[in-house]
């Protein structure tokens, strides 16, 4: 059997690929309409603040709250949460299209065998006895071929589909920064009702005192009924805040379960409310900091490699076929030397006319990177607001602070007063229970003033991106 001069396939692909590059004009690019620009996150800034200046958080920034119950949760989450499992889920999904994208833009070696059995046409290509007669053809080979991408399109192909496994990294981060958030939150906000629960029955354990001495005074005449009434109707209206506290201890904890992707109520017990030293840091580089602003950056750089791929397609694409192995039209030839066969096939496909086609799909692409721009603009402009949202809450809250605690202090003096008036008899005891209600009260407010602060101060966290890092550029 002759085999054609290998020299001579080399020649006619060399001059395949030569007339592809004279000939790469054939399908005309169109002309770049050019990107909306993106936001630069350094440039913005945070209105004005009297927050005191600081780092950016720490990756375990909960552990500084020092508090036990709390640390337990947060690892509890991060172990088990469902939200968690959907992005490594994601994460795990982009890999696998990197995988392939790199598996595309490889050599193919593959073996392959076939067997047939076919009638042949008396009026075929094939001469008597053949004709007219059944064949078994077999063919073993190994069948061999490759892209040699010169335009960059498999490259193009495969930085877009790792784009998007960062960009699914730094989802799953912003998924983190949001679920750690939430559990200290839930918990704080279960924190505040149990401190509030314990000055609801101090207030209550004080009414009904006053109670039993309005009892006794009405029974020899000394009050009228309507003093009795007023302080059943208070007890009842502290009975029902006290109510409304212990469902919002509830709801706290199924949030708390479904945080954790756990089934069962977490025991939990009253701790004191921590201080966070909130603070900002003197600049706000987000797209380092914030793995919302990182992915959303990701996402408009892999949407430009594929830019670049759907340009790359306008060129000639050059790809190699080659086979080795053995053909026979009779089964038990096969495998024998006279058998043999090989082939190698260099091809060329030139896109001339597409009806439009690649045209489309480059449009399409381009498109794609103007809404992942303005997406990441979004993002940037959304991450700012939610910071000077925070930093004008926690600066607000500070002031209502020194405001509560300026009346605190002056109801301290006024039951102060009263009781070194009761200690001279020159009053009942009535009014030094009455005196130390407005305190118990103020406390409560108190109470509830630190809790919004220090949802206030955790959303800051959050907002400054919880401890996100973008790895370094390899």
């Amino acid at each position: 059997m002759n085999y054609p001069d290998v020299k001579q396939y080399i020649r006619g692909a060399l001059a395949i690929a030569v007339s592809g590059v004279l000939l790469a004009g054939c399908a005309a690019i169109p002309p770049d309409h050019g990107h909306a620009a993106m936001r630069a996150a350094q440039s913005e800034t945070v209105p004005p603040s009297t927050l005191p200046q600081g780092d950016w958080p720490a990756a375990d920034w909960w552990k500084l709250l020092g508090d036990d119950q709390l640390n337990a949760l947060i690892q509890q989450a991060l172990a088990h949460a469902p939200q968690l499992d959907v992005a490594a889920a994601r994460v795990k999904q982009a890999q696998l299209v990197v995988d392939q994208a790199r598996a595309d833009s490889g050599p193919m070696l593959s073996a392959n065998a076939s067997l047939s059995r076919e009638y042949e046409s008396e009026n075929y290509i094939f001469p008597p006895p053949l004709a007219g007669s059944w064949l078994t053809m077999g063919r073993a080979a190994l069948d061999f071929s490759y892209d040699f991408d010169w335009w960059g399109r498999h490259r193009a192909g495969v930085s877009a589909a790792l784009g998007q496994t960062q960009a699914a990294r730094a989802e799953r981060a912003a998924v983190e920064n949001v679920m750690t958030v939430a559990v200290a939150q839930s918990y704080m906000a279960w924190q505040v009702e149990a401190a509030r629960q314990e000055m609801f029955a101090q207030q209550l354990k004080i009414r009904d005192q006053i109670r039993v001495i309005n009892q006794k005074r009405l029974a020899r005449g000394l009050d009228p009924v309507t003093v009795q009434r007023q302080t059943e109707f208070e007890i009842a209206a502290i009975q029902q805040m006290q109510a409304v506290s212990e469902a919002s201890m509830r709801v706290a904890e199924v949030q708390l379960r479904a945080l954790t992707g756990d089934t069962r109520s977490p025991a939990l017990s009253p701790r004191s409310l921590p201080r966070m030293q909130a603070s900002v840091p003197a600049s706000l580089d987000l797209v380092a900091n914030r793995a919302d602003v990182q992915a959303s950056k990701l996402r408009v750089e892999s949407l430009g490699y594929r830019v670049d791929a759907a340009k790359a397609a306008f060129y000639p694409d050059f790809s190699l076929t080659a086979f080795a192995g053995f053909t026979s039209v009779e089964l038990d030839t096969l495998l024998r030397s006279s058998s043999r066969t090989a082939g190698i096939a260099p091809a060329l496909h030139l896109p001339i006319f597409e009806s439009g086609r690649l045209k489309a799909n480059l449009a399409s692409e381009q498109a794609g990177v103007d809404l992942a721009i303005a997406q990441y603009n979004q993002t940037i402009v959304d991450a700012v607001k939610e910071i000077g949202e925070q930093v004008a809450l926690v600066q607000g809250y500070g002031k209502q602070e020194q405001t509560l605690r300026a009346s605190l202090d002056a109801a301290a003096a006024i039951e102060k007063a009263v009781q070194a008036r009761a200690d001279r008899g020159l009053t009942d005891q009535v009014s030094v229970l009455q005196s130390r209600l407005p305190i118990l009260i103020q406390q409560e407010q108190m109470i509830q003033l630190k809790g919004r602060t220090l949802s206030a101060q955790l959303q800051l966290t959050r907002a400054l991106g919880g401890g996100y890092r973008a790895p370094l550029a390899k």
